[in-house]
């Protein structure tokens, strides 16, 4: 399964609006391996544009993913200083003007998107992604968008992000749909 998240928020102000992780039910899963992760890195400060920029996208070296029955969590929080959080597009010009010390003091940084790709054993054609969760900031849990649910209660409101967290969930339903027809294609 290959899942990419992509961080649209523009010349964002806080860490907050950083993405950190995510954590996905996948129905039949009963073990992962997180083989690759794949990002452009840089450093931002605030009234420029991103420096240090590696030339092609490096592995990222923060990120790890683990599994509790058929939950997938995947995260930079893994330990230490946190970074490789993934940040938006500075503005129209590429410049972060906004940039606090939370997101200049959290670097190198990912700029825009990140690859990650998993082998879960046990998923099939017909398995589901549930209980989507995106997770912001430098704090596990405390910014989060809820993407989707196993239920069918209501959804609840959810903070600023929320509309980046969408286009980064449809990049994983997109992953998801590629993985389920190769699979179908294979049979």
């Amino acid at each position: 399964m290959t899942l990419t998240l992509t961080n649209y928020t523009a010349d964002p102000t806080a860490d907050s609006q950083m993405i950190n992780g995510i954590t996905f039910n996948v129905t039949g899963a009963s073990g992962e391996t997180l083989k690759s992760s794949l990002g452009t890195t840089a450093t931002i400060t605030k009234g420029s544009v991103a420096t240090d920029v590696s030339s092609s996208p490096i592995s990222l070296t923060h990120w790890a993913a683990s599994e509790t029955g058929t939950a997938i969590s995947l995260t930079t929080l893994s330990g230490g200083k946190p970074n490789e959080l993934i940040i938006g597009p500075g503005d129209k010009n590429g410049i972060y003007n906004n940039a606090n010390s939370s997101i200049t003091g959290h670097g190198p940084s990912v700029l825009n998107t990140a690859t990650f790709t998993f082998d879960i054993t046990g998923i099939t054609a017909s398995s589901t992604l549930s209980n989507v969760v995106l997770d912001f900031g430098t704090t596990s849990g405390s910014d989060t968008v809820v993407l989707s649910k196993s239920s069918s209660s209501q959804p609840t409101s959810v903070p600023e992000p929320s509309s980046l967290a969408l286009i980064g969930i449809g990049g994983l339903a997109m992953a998801i749909g590629a993985y389920r027809r190769g699979r179908k294609q294979a049979a």
